[in-house]
């Protein structure tokens, strides 16, 4: 961070595959100029939210992350910082990022995913497919708000409304909380925190692990 005005992202670690790193905290420029709002980050991409509901994407291009990435591929395989444009003209307000995919909420709680579809981890129901383009994640009730989402490696993990929690991925660990092992689940599963119905919980907060049972935080 630096004044009450202006805020800014610094990054390092590992910068490419061959080895590179950064080993103390440098600057990311190429924002435009807008205030970063927040971040997220995968195993080896990362997203930057800004002020005006922008996002930005760099990182490895391969695996299917964004098509952005690919046009910005420089000769180390990593890219620049790039505008991710297409949200059906939607204003982003959080990001997330799974093990090589990202998430995007709208204002009006609405959920975009892209990158590689594997255990069916973009939540479209169209199998382990890839997506390079940010696509609308349709399987939430109709006019619900997804107001938060978690993601581990391969499974993520969306707060819906207040007191809802719907799960999809891998569920091989059982890190779905639907009762049983399987494969995958291909689109998003309502799960239930407490057997009583009357029993109204409000849910915190949620977060995942790399293969394990999505951890909730919640008030009676």
């Amino acid at each position: 961070m630096t004044d009450s005005s202006i805020s800014t992202v610094y990054a390092w670690g590992c910068l490419n595959r061959r080895g590179a790193a950064q080993t103390y905290p440098l600057q990311m420029h190429g924002l435009s100029g807008e205030n970063a709002m927040s971040c997220a980050a995968g195993t080896d991409h990362s997203l930057v939210l800004l002020s005006c509901g922008a996002v930005w994407v760099c990182g490895q291009a391969d695996d299917c992350r964004s098509d952005v990435l690919r046009q910005g591929t420089s000769d180390s395989g990593m890219t620049f910082p790039m505008q991710q444009a297409k949200f059906d003209g939607a204003r982003i307000s959080s990001v997330a990022a799974g093990d090589s995919t990202s998430y995007a909420i709208s204002h009006c709680g609405k959920v975009y995913s892209w990158g590689q579809g594997r255990y069916a981890v973009l939540g479209h129901n169209d199998g382990e497919q890839n997506h390079i383009m940010p696509a609308r994640i349709r399987g939430f009730p109709e006019d619900s708000i997804v107001r938060r989402i978690t993601c581990g490696r391969w499974h993520c993990a969306a707060l819906v409304d207040r007191h809802q929690v719907f799960l999809w991925g891998r569920n091989h660990c059982g890190q779905l909380g639907l009762g049983f092992l399987s494969r995958a689940c291909v689109t998003p599963v309502k799960i239930l925190l407490e057997p009583d119905e009357d029993c109204l919980l409000s849910v915190r907060d949620l977060a995942a692990g790399t293969n394990t049972i999505v951890r909730f935080e919640y008030v009676r």
